[in-house]
């Protein structure tokens, strides 16, 4: 299970689950397959390299299911899992990319590289615009969407993995046993009391949350977390011996990669979990970067929800200027929330929120933390 637990209650949107949490005034805790985790022994790092493992995992999932999808990027998560398959010739029965011709993230020549380069002919690659309004209006069919208990909430296009994925897989695998496999997640490490600790930080996972098909979290596989773990503790830990400040704060270096304010840390900390190169130089970088500038759109100065202010969103303004639907749901919903005045100044005195201009840029939220030893 993975969600926010307010009471007994299991959420997948946060914004509901910090509702629920703010009216009924219970307590909140974001959870992460504890279930799982709970049965391993953290302090111990798996014998088997990282490589060995994930390939034991592909060729588990192979020999699981029917039918196999993997949704594909060529960023630095999902290009590592496919080189896993590629390397070991393991069948993938469908990649689905998504692109734009409007977005660096999301480049549309990552799709024809992989129709010419892709290791078997039999595999089906799929590819669909990130905007295209078919979708994006299945996983918002109207203004409530806002409200609606499932993740992924920010991106103006079609949400990742969300519910036109189904449809969109069950097109070639319907009635079948299949399995999506997307790049997710990572581990986030914090020190204290002369000891690391791993957990699952709730932003890196929130856009697969509550959608109620086979989607496989890749690295989130117990064996892979605590591999991932120990890989990063090992070389954190060799950073600060070789530190001239014996002063310096772990958590602080910690924080400078899993933060990843500059490209170069965010390839140094991904390097350091495993992960292969990137297909194209700097496309998840220019994700993670396009992510945080939605989160700190500043919604106080809506006055219709027609006119996006101070957004780098181009496409959302060119389409909200045409008067486009699924712009205008989208719209509509984030401009519902901003005007929750008495939930807002919740979120801002309890610390969920920074301020009241950026009520997208929740707090981050971690999972049950791991031992992993000193």
């Amino acid at each position: 299970m993975i969600g926010y637990k307010v009471g007994t209650q299991i959420f997948f949107n946060k914004y509901l689950a910090l509702y629920e949490h703010f009216a009924k005034k219970q307590s909140l805790n974001f959870i992460c397959r504890e279930e799982e985790y709970d049965k391993f022994d953290w302090t111990t790092e798996p014998a088997q390299s990282l490589e060995e493992l994930m390939t034991a995992y592909a060729l588990h999932l192979r020999n699981t299911y029917q039918r196999i999808i993997l949704g594909w990027s060529g960023g630095t998560d999902s290009h590592t899992i496919y080189n896993i398959f590629k390397k070991n010739k393991i069948y993938i029965d469908e990649i689905i990319v998504k692109t734009s011709p409007h977005l660096k993230y999301q480049p549309t020549h990552a799709a024809d590289w992989l129709r010419k380069n892709h290791y078997s002919p039999n595999t089906i690659i799929s590819e669909y615009d990130n905007h295209d309004d078919y979708y994006r209006l299945i996983d918002r069919p109207n203004e409530e969407w806002i409200w609606k208990n499932s993740g992924d909430i920010m991106h103006s296009g079609v949400n990742t993995n969300g519910e036109h994925t189904k449809g969109f897989i069950e097109k070639n695998h319907s009635g079948k046993n299949y399995v999506y496999i997307c790049g997710l997640a990572e581990p986030w490490l914090i020190y204290k009391d002369n000891s690391f600790y791993s957990c699952v930080c709730d932003r890196s996972i929130f856009n697969v949350m509550g959608y109620n098909f086979n989607i496989e979290y890749f690295f989130l596989n117990p064996l892979l977390l605590i591999k991932q773990s120990h890989l990063f503790k090992k070389i954190i830990k060799k950073i600060i011996v070789n530190n001239l400040d014996a002063n310096s704060n772990p958590n602080k270096i910690l924080d400078r990669y899993q933060m990843s304010k500059s490209l170069t840390d965010y390839y140094f900390y991904k390097n350091a979990l495993g992960r292969d190169n990137e297909l194209t130089h700097g496309v998840s970088w220019t994700q993670k970067i396009a992510f945080n500038d939605m989160m700190s759109l500043d919604l106080t100065k809506q006055k219709t929800y027609k006119i996006i202010f101070d957004t780098k969103d181009i496409v959302l303004k060119e389409t909200l200027s045409a008067e486009n639907k699924a712009s205008y749901i989208y719209a509509k919903g984030l401009f519902n929330l901003s005007t929750e005045k008495k939930f807002i100044n919740f979120l801002v005195d309890n610390h969920y929120i920074k301020n009241q201009q950026t009520i997208l840029k929740t707090t981050p939220m971690f999972s049950k933390f791991y031992h992993l030893g000193t």
